[in-house]
């Protein structure tokens, strides 16, 4: 088949070597035939068209070469449109995502705030009730403030009646120094109060040795002169006494 194609070259080229006949269209297209059938096709000029078959084929090619620009804008624009409608769903799917991060939120808020409400109704009870403790308070406040003023009433009446009673009691205490003095400087001395005097010195000796002899023995001397007079420790106010109840069978004076 090379060796065909070669020899056919060469008749061609034979055939229409200058200057029988010149075309250099036909020499180009014999120079790249690569079979026989395309040797054969440079070897004669195509026919050659009418002028108005010509300028019509001129005019389709032209109207081919601005179809296939518009093709070309057309696929340009399409592919753009393609780009953008891309770029739109893309767009949408973000804005799909965003607004169910967006419901999403909504919901969660509206969640928080129906416990934000709860708590403010929980809130607003407590207020409630602590108003109600309060006015209670004021009210108990007002009755205590009242209790208060009577007895700071009280307080002051029986100041004023013990000042008065003290009075009179000094009154009493003083016109009574002034008969014991008077009788003293008269030596005049009650038969009863001397009496009284006497017995009072006798128990303070009495006591005196008993507490000796209690003490060497470790007896309730107090306990025993109580006992003796009809009096029990626990029906004494040893506080009003100045006294400390006896923890180990004696009085002894309460520290203030």
């Amino acid at each position: 088949e090379q060796q065909m194609l070669e020899l056919a070259r060469l008749v061609v080229g034979v055939a229409r070597s200058p200057p029988a006949r010149v075309n250099a269209a036909l020499d180009h297209s014999l120079q790249a035939a690569t079979n026989v059938g395309e040797v054969l096709a440079a070897a004669v000029a195509p026919p050659r068209l009418p002028l108005a078959e010509a300028d019509e084929l001129v005019a389709l090619r032209r109207e081919n070469n601005r179809l296939q620009a518009e093709l070309s804008d057309a696929k340009d624009k399409l592919a753009e449109e393609m780009n953008l409608r891309t770029k739109s769903d893309y767009f949408l799917v973000s804005a799909n995502s965003e607004c169910d991060q967006a419901l999403d939120l909504v919901q969660d808020m509206h969640v928080q705030l129906s416990n934000a409400s709860a708590q403010l109704m929980q809130a607003n009870a407590a207020i409630g009730h602590h108003a109600d403790v309060t006015q209670s308070l004021e009210k108990r406040t007002l009755v205590a403030e009242a209790d208060s003023a009577a007895a700071v009433r009280r307080n002051t009446q029986l100041h004023e009646r013990i000042s008065a009673s003290l009075v009179t009691y000094n009154t009493q205490l003083e016109r009574l120094r002034k008969q014991l003095a008077d009788r003293d400087r008269a030596n005049v001395i009650p038969t009863r109060i001397q009496a009284l005097t006497d017995e009072n010195n006798s128990l303070r000796r009495a006591n005196s040795i008993l507490r000796r002899q209690s003490a060497a023995h470790g007896l309730d001397v107090d306990t025993l002169i109580l006992a003796s007079a009809g009096i029990s420790a626990a029906e004494i106010d040893w506080n009003l006494l100045g006294l400390s109840p006896p923890t180990d069978g004696h009085c002894r004076e309460s520290t203030p």
